[in-house]
């Protein structure tokens, strides 16, 4: 007997031809086929067997040790009381993990707020109808996608917010009826394009503004983009149906510029200033920052943050520097919404990017022969994503399969490599921006409106954060990924309105916690797990404040002795639910 597809799938499925049919303008076939091809941006989600009931428990993160206890969140029994703690089990801190260490088990599935039909998905919240995703926020109809808010029909995207009717798309805000769109703004109907703001209806485009009707950056009258467009929309549908897949952006493009492209982008600046002048960086405001945090936290101002920057990053998305072709600039590159499958030989500033459309633009015979060629592209062998966010070594897209025949084989080679050596000339690209009013930012990508920060990404509306992935509205932030509204907090993730805290996970309405995992307004709380409304508890038992108080000293010289030594900790939230005393 054939299994009943979850709700939340069926709904998805349902809406996937209308989905092909405002994107392409006719259908691509059956939903289901599309699994791996969809899957292939998406960040880890990590599906999991609950230890409470054995059901499915979907993780957005891979970062919990593995041999935890795993369960859902709607399993958690956050009423359950917990037996005292005794006096050896306080003797001092190993002691004091050993004892309350098989309470901690790890929340899947999170789903908070008004959502529903939600299944495999995790962190999803005020959502409707999401499938394979996670950190959806606000949204409905969401598939195989990763890091989505404010949006209605997303399938096989990661990162963005305000868009809808979007396939296959990394980076993005305010866009709609998007296919293989990467770092876009307040645009539609594009296809195969990077770096867009304010643009309409354009295909093969890189680094425009304010642009419509225009083919590999160049603008057409209207009649003759739309006659194009339809052309290699159908081409795009008749691939996708045929193969259930089709090449990604970076598919199309050379790894390497050649020898033409590095000369016009010498020619494009030549005699001008590529880059605006910067503000002279203050790391010690920052630094002095780190140090009131960390004598808050661990009762002990730590000095050299730069020293402690490891151990900070060990859970934050990493970043790299790649020169700019046409510079040499360095330029920020962060390892999310798909960005390292990127070149890295292709990378321009941002002051760059802001010219380089109305430089670089293919003529109209150029046009003409990438379109002819794009028909014969190799569909079979795209870009083979792994669901990871990493590219499998080895094949490329113009690599044929066995059961191809030879002439096939040379004609889709050929065909490839038409396309790449037209698209070579004018696709570079620019993975970040910084806008807004900004103030000593140093080593940041994507800034918005904040003011001394370094070695984080995505920072808005933020002053005194360093080595931290999306911290919004937050100010002395250290190590810690997508908090909201949180303050004076060192290494937390997932956190809103959390003050004065360590190593805490899951976390909101919280204060002066350290080592806890999915609690909800819970004060002055050590080593807590899945509970709510607690004040001075260790180990999810309420102790008092004396005796709370006399652990947190122990606790906090513990920590003062182990980062004065080695810069690091062993122990943090993601790992103590497996942590033993000799790795301690």
């Amino acid at each position: 007997m054939q299994m009943k597809k979850p709700e939340p799938y069926e709904e998805l499925e349902k809406k996937w031809p209308a989905l092909a049919r405002i994107l392409f303008g006719v259908e691509i076939g059956d939903f289901s086929k599309f699994e791996p091809y969809l899957s292939e941006y998406l960040d880890p989600v990590v599906h999991k067997k609950s230890s409470i009931s054995g059901k499915d428990a979907t993780f957005a993160s891979a970062t919990y040790c593995t041999g935890a206890r795993l369960a859902r969140f709607d399993e958690m029994d956050y009423s359950k009381k917990y037996p005292a703690l005794g006096i050896n089990d306080m003797k001092d801190i190993d002691s004091l993990i050993d004892a309350v260490q098989e309470r901690a088990i790890y929340a899947g599935s999170i789903i908070l707020g008004d959502s529903k039909f939600i299944e495999k998905s995790s962190i999803v919240n005020n959502s409707h109808y999401a499938y394979n995703s996670a950190e959806v926020e606000s949204s409905k109809y969401v598939a195989y996608s990763t890091c989505i808010r404010d949006s209605e029909m997303v399938y096989g995207c990661n990162t963005g917010g305000n868009v809808s009717y979007l396939l296959r798309s990394n980076g993005f805000i305010r866009i709609t009826r998007c296919f293989e769109t990467w770092v876009a703004a307040n645009s539609s109907d594009c296809y195969y394009s990077h770096h867009l703001d304010g643009c309409q209806d354009c295909i093969f485009c890189f680094n425009l503004k304010g642009k419509r009707h225009a083919i590999g950056n160049l603008e057409l009258p209207k009649d003759k983009y739309l006659s194009m467009k339809k052309k290699l929309l159908l081409e795009m549908a008749s691939g996708l149906e045929k193969n259930k897949k089709a090449p990604s952006l970076v598919d199309l493009i050379p790894q390497k510029p050649g020898p033409a492209p590095q000369a016009l982008l010498k020619q494009a600046f030549k005699g001008r200033q590529v880059n605006a002048p910067q503000q002279a960086a203050n790391p010690a405001i920052i630094e002095e920052a780190f140090g009131a945090t960390s004598s808050i936290l661990i009762g002990k101002k730590l000095q050299g943050m730069g020293r402690f920057g490891p151990w900070l990053s060990r859970h934050v998305r990493a970043s790299k520097k790649k020169p700019s072709a046409a510079s040499g600039v360095p330029v920020m590159i962060a390892n999310y919404g798909a960005r390292y499958l990127i070149p890295d030989s292709r990378f321009v500033t941002q002051e760059e990017s802001e010219s380089l459309g109305d430089s670089l633009k293919l003529n109209n015979e150029e046009i003409e022969k990438l379109i002819d060629s794009f028909k014969g592209v190799q569909w079979k062998e795209t870009s083979g994503v792994k669901a990871s966010g990493q590219r499998k070594q080895g094949k490329e897209m113009a690599g044929v399969s066995a059961s191809v025949n030879t002439k096939q084989a040379k004609e889709m080679t050929a065909a490839s490599t038409s396309v790449k050596s037209t698209l070579d000339r004018i696709a570079f690209f620019h993975p970040a921006m910084l806008t807004g009013q900004n103030l000593n930012i140093i080593d940041c990508t994507y800034v918005l409106s904040s003011s001394n920060c370094s070695n984080s990404i995505s920072v808005a509306f933020s002053d005194k954060c360093a080595y931290s992935f999306i911290p919004r509205y937050c100010e002395h932030v250290f190590g810690c990924s997508r908090a909201f509204h949180c303050s004076f907090c060192i290494n937390c993730h997932n956190c809103a309105r959390t003050i004065r805290s360590f190593e805490v996970d899951n976390a909101t309405n919280c204060s002066d916690c350290y080592f806890s995992h999915n609690i909800e307004n819970c004060h002055e709380c050590m080593f807590c797990f899945n509970m709510k409304n607690l004040q001075y508890a260790i180990g999810n038992s309420e102790v008092g404040r004396e005796k709370y108080m006399v652990a947190k000293a122990a606790l906090q010289k513990w920590l003062q002795a182990r980062l004065e030594k080695s810069a690091s900790v062993d122990l943090d939230i993601f790992n103590f639910g497996c942590q033993n005393g000799k790795n301690r």
